[in-house]
């Protein structure tokens, strides 16, 4: 609400107590704002003793924000003294103060970037990394995958092979065995051709043989016609 000077009060109570805990971080604040009170308040001549405690907290803080204000207030309180030869010190030094935060944080951004720009770089890297092996992997795969199918495909035609090569078989078996039914059914009716000539052979000698003893028995044409032509003379 503005009101400093009912605020006051309250920031050397909380001092007080921060102090018996030795909170530096807590006393600096508090000195901070009991600074800032009595400026706002225009109190300029009380601001001194407090902006030095918190400008020695801050020395063992680092805290260089707060550093600059009290280097400010130091500046205002030269400044109402008509001191303007600290005044314009303080100032300074308060400007340097807040550059030197700039380029701290400059710098802090900076390094942030290059960490962010180095982590992006590694992940693009890592994808890029990634990526490739995915490359590998699936040209690997697409490898083995050929490989695998030639080698079906060979195992497929020697199966294939081996199928025609046994049917082959089989039927060279099959025809050789119907060969040699076929040679022994032959060899069969040849002995039977044999045998049959052999006994028309036996049987035409048999023929022959009956017909020269009948021919030796009986008597010849010539002989019952000069009987025949003996006996009709006598006849007549």
């Amino acid at each position: 609400k503005h009101n400093y000077k009912a605020a006051l009060p309250y920031c050397f109570k909380a001092l007080n107590i921060l102090k018996s805990t030795n909170e530096l971080e807590g006393i600096e604040n508090t000195y901070h704002k009991i600074t800032g009170c009595l400026e706002s308040d225009k109190q300029y001549g009380k601001m001194l003793p407090y902006a030095l405690e918190g400008l020695k907290i801050t020395m063992q803080t680092n805290n260089l924000r707060k550093r600059s204000d009290f280097y400010r207030y130091l500046s205002v309180y030269y400044e109402h003294s008509g001191d303007f030869k600290n005044a314009y010190n303080y100032f300074l030094k308060s400007s340097a103060t807040k550059d030197s935060i700039i380029k701290k944080e400059s710098a802090k951004e900076i390094a942030e970037m290059q960490t962010k720009y180095e982590t992006v770089k590694k992940e693009q890297e890592i994808m890029v990394l990634n990526t490739e092996k995915e490359k590998e992997a699936a040209m690997a795969d697409e490898k083995n995958r050929r490989q695998q199918l030639i080698i079906g495909s060979v195992v497929g035609g020697l199966l294939l092979v081996l199928v025609f090569a046994g049917l082959i078989f089989r039927s060279l078996q099959t025809t050789r065995k119907q060969k040699q039914i076929i040679e022994l059914k032959n060899k069969e009716t040849e002995e039977q051709k044999l045998m049959i000539e052999e006994k028309q052979k036996e049987i035409l000698d048999s023929i022959q043989y009956a017909r020269r003893i009948q021919q030796s028995l009986l008597p010849t044409e010539k002989y019952i016609d000069k009987n025949f032509k003996r006996l009709w003379r006598k006849k007549e």
